[in-house]
């Protein structure tokens, strides 16, 4: 393959790692091997010019296949807590963070965190983290761990460099590009409460492109079960049937909290020490790890055209599926409030929920990216790197288990909310030239579009009914 490229990418950022301790301890092979692990040549933070860990100024690290598949865990964001002491990722159970996990590095927003592939701008999801300021992060989940060769953290601002959201600093991860041979990964386990089974299957292999290429192709499925820390709600707030006529009286009208607990299906109620009666693990407010479901692939090919040139060319398709749930609705919330019907009689979301409810959201977020250039080395000494970026992130978003009030007795009790849909077009030329001197010169050109479209869901979703004002029929 065209070597320069590999050591030097061009306006590409710089990394390295370099464990010292002192000479007088170290052997005479471990002090060869701590030279080489000085002279090792890194790819980001420079322009142009490649470095050297024992000449790069900021603070870097570099994790290699080893380093990743040391760690007994498969997703790239956990991995990342892992190695990376200033980066911090965390699991919720409700917001955007239960469908894509926002990371901090050195504790700013995720925005602020620049991520590269192959020294390659990442582009960013569709979700938007609230929880965040409104920061809008890559996904670095939708990287399958089994792709990486190396993971380069520059953890250091690099905004005069890349721009203001390389503030809190740099993620580069490197793609694998073997030509042969490959690997493939089972790991299947639970938690220690017997819950949030899980599953992982990840799988890479390369394969030759003629004399001169390679294609490295990388899979993973995932499929965890929810895990729940919760306590019946009923054991401080009460549940009630409605349709039975012993319970009319219910709803602090003649009954007392606490004597009747709710079905899975959140839609009747028992009195306590009934045959049916349910125990603590069915509740009306569940609380912990979402359960989500994944396919995520990633490929990294090149080919070289001459001993001076390669052409390239990377990118993923992922579709992830996941859900969370809201705070627990209780029957006394105004939604319950009875409502006059066009004949004349009353309605109440109590016959449709006589315990309350508990929305449930679900999210399917679909990620898809390509990235292909031509880079090399003219015999003057201009080395270009010409490359082309077009990716997009979709989020889809579904509600069930509530209503949509203002509708009345209409209402559906789930909905489509719409999507968010964020696209990223770029086209991009990057030189640099060394004089004699020393002197190195780094240029280019880039155009870059964005477009971020909020597109609506079903009109009842949205739409005011009838009874957005009080009593229409009264």
């Amino acid at each position: 393959m065209y070597k320069k490229n590999k050591i030097s990418r061009t306006l590409s950022p710089a990394i390295a790692l370099a464990i010292l301790a002192p000479g007088g301890l170290l052997s005479p092979a471990l002090a060869q091997q701590s030279e080489e692990n000085l002279e090792q040549i890194v790819v980001t933070g420079t322009r142009g010019r490649e470095r050297t860990v024992n000449d790069s100024p900021v603070p870097i690290d570099v994790f290699n296949t080893d380093d990743i598949t040391q760690i007994s865990l498969t997703d790239t964001n956990d991995i990342l807590q892992t190695l990376v002491p200033s980066f911090n990722v965390s699991k919720t159970n409700f917001s955007g963070g239960a469908f894509v996990r926002p990371a901090r590095l050195r504790g700013l927003d995720s925005d602020k965190a620049l991520v590269l592939v192959n020294s390659k701008r990442r582009h960013r999801s569709a979700l938007v983290d609230l929880d965040g300021a409104g920061a809008q992060a890559v996904d670095m989940a939708t990287i399958p761990s089994v792709a990486i060769s190396n993971i380069e953290v520059l953890r250091d601002g690099a905004g005069a460099q890349y721009g203001s959201d390389a503030i809190a600093g740099v993620i580069n991860f490197i793609l694998k590009e073997n030509r042969d041979g490959g690997a493939i990964t089972v790991d299947i386990g639970e938690y220690g409460e017997g819950d949030g089974q899980s599953v992982n299957v990840q799988g890479n292999i390369g394969l030759p492109l003629g004399d001169d290429g390679f294609i490295s192709i990388s899979g993973e499925y995932t499929d965890n079960e929810r895990t729940i820390r919760a306590e019946q709600y009923c054991e401080s707030w009460w549940c009630a049937d409605q349709s039975n006529p012993k319970y009319q009286t219910f709803m602090g009208r003649g009954n007392s909290a606490g004597a009747y607990v709710q079905t899975p299906v959140f839609r009747t109620a028992y009195e306590s020490g009934h045959p049916t009666i349910i125990d603590s693990g069915n509740i009306t407010q569940p609380w912990g790890q979402p359960a989500v479901e994944s396919l995520r692939t990633f490929f990294n090919a090149g080919y070289d055209v001459s001993e001076n040139s390669e052409l390239y060319a990377f990118g993923n398709w992922s579709e992830s599926e996941s859900n969370s749930n809201f705070f627990f609705r209780r029957p006394s919330i105004s939604v319950f409030k009875p409502m006059r019907t066009p004949d004349g009689s009353t309605f109440s979301y109590l016959d449709l929920f006589p315990a309350g409810f508990t929305p449930q959201s679900f999210g399917d977020v679909e990620d898809r990216s390509l990235v292909a250039g031509w880079r090399g080395e003219w015999d003057s000494g201009l080395t270009y790197d010409f490359s082309y970026r077009s990716a997009e992130s979709e989020f889809e978003w579904n509600l069930q288990n509530t209503v949509n009030a203002s509708m009345g007795i209409e209402s559906p009790t789930q909905f489509h909310l719409g999507n968010l849909v964020n696209e990223e077009t770029q086209y991009q030329a990057d030189f640099t030239w060394e004089f004699d001197s020393g002197v190195l010169l780094a240029f280019g050109a880039s155009f870059l579009d964005e477009e971020y479209d909020i597109r609506e869901g079903e009109p009842a979703s949205y739409a005011p009914g009838t009874y957005s004002v009080p009593d229409p029929h009264g």
